[in-house]
């Protein structure tokens, strides 16, 4: 017998839809024999229950969005300027969906989805979409949603996930298996988003995010290994942001982000392996930025990054250059100087192995170089009475 609360009767995948789940209808109770499981949710607020009928619409609205494909938008006619999902809590009762229902029609198993899986727009999801250990049959993507509750998808395998300037309460992945990207684009989260463990076949998305855990951590992506590159260009993130000992198969872009934890650790890569480069310009940290025994197999940019730490210090690499893969040359200054000025045939191997990050820079020492050379050729030409006045 289900507890009281939000009472609802699910419909299998191979029942009749209306032509439009946007549009108010009716939907007249089918045999029978046309529905699976009852669903209760017992801790679910008065104003957010629903009559059966209600709930059998909603139901049926999911099902043929994830059959289809195409996006259940529940905030119709209203542009995305006009959505601010922090003010969710808020929303009128047309745009709440029992995350409840949302589980069970992903876990459905009669459910034949579109390859792009479900996508909804404008909800807010009540309760706790918890899809903990779940496999999950297709992508699931929300945009503009809000969720009180973290949702839980540790251990859970997932195609692909996207939860686009969504606002959250938190994100737990841990131990995760996403095959495609996670998109958390312009993400609003108000407790830790976390994936510890985690894998992601493809890329991760967190560009102009807003991840806020105070004293905590914003981010943990403690081990996590993301196949593709990794975007966080943009990011706000109060409390620390960690990837020690992750795996990144691309790069990782932290371009004009803003991490905010003094005294603390604003990032954290210690042990991290990134197969390309690491670019860190205009980032801007208040806290120390760790990368210690970390591996980066491409360039490292910090141009216009400010980094500080009161009381600490900003930067730690625990690596010295001696231990850089290959026996690889560390940076000496003077013999840099040098091998720039040098002839080609007489070369400290430093302009080879170290290249300015601008390319303009590069192309102003080629031309400083060549110049100095045309002078001095004009000199020696000049004591040796080769280049003499006619």
């Amino acid at each position: 017998m289900p507890a009281p609360g939000i009472l609802c009767v699910i419909p299998h995948a191979e029942a009749e839809f209306p032509p439009n789940p946007l549009v108010p209808h009716r939907v007249d109770l089918q045999p029978a024999q046309n529905y699976g499981i009852l669903v209760g949710v017992p801790d679910a607020a008065p104003e957010d229950r629903l009559g059966l009928d209600a709930a059998l619409e909603l139901v049926k609205a999911l099902q043929q969005a994830a059959r289809t494909g195409g996006p259940l938008d529940v905030a119709v006619g209203v542009p995305d300027s006009d959505l601010d999902p922090a003010q969710g809590g808020g929303w009128p009762a047309a745009r709440r969906i029992p995350a409840e229902l949302v589980r069970s029609v992903l876990l459905d198993p009669a459910l034949r989805p579109d390859p792009r899986g479900l996508a909804l727009r404008g909800a807010a999801l009540t309760g706790v979409l918890d899809l903990q250990a779940a496999e999950l049959p297709c992508q699931l993507g929300l945009q503009l949603c809000h969720l009180a509750q973290p949702p839980n998808l540790e251990r859970a395998i997932v195609p692909a996930l996207g939860l686009q300037q969504c606002h959250l309460a938190g994100l737990w992945l841990d131990g995760a298996r996403i095959d495609g990207n996670v998109f958390l684009d312009g993400l609003t989260a108000t407790g830790e988003v976390r994936a510890p463990g985690a894998h992601i076949g493809l890329q991760l998305g967190l560009q102009g995010a807003t991840l806020t855990n105070p004293g905590g951590d914003a981010l943990s992506l403690d081990g996590a290994r993301i196949d593709g590159n990794v975007f966080f260009d943009g990011l706000t993130a109060t409390g620390k942001v960690r990837a020690p000992g992750a795996h990144i198969g691309g790069q990782l872009g932290l371009t004009g982000a803003t991490l905010t934890n003094p005294g603390g650790t604003a990032l954290n890569l210690d042990g991290a392996r990134i197969d390309g480069s690491v670019f860190l310009d205009g980032l801007t940290a208040a806290g120390q930025v760790r990368a210690a025994g970390a591996h980066i197999g491409g360039q490292l940019g910090l141009t216009g990054a400010t980094l500080t730490n009161p009381g600490g210090t900003s930067v730690t690499g625990a690596t010295s250059c001696n231990q850089l893969r290959d026996s690889y040359p560390c940076l000496r200054p003077l013999l840099y100087s040098l091998d720039v000025v040098l002839p080609p045939t007489v070369t400290t191997g430093q302009s080879t192995a170290w290249r300015p990050t601008q390319e303009w820079i590069a192309y102003t020492l080629t031309g400083l170089k060549t110049f100095g050379w045309l002078l001095t050729a004009l000199l020696v030409a000049g004591v040796t009475g080769l280049l003499r006045r006619t």
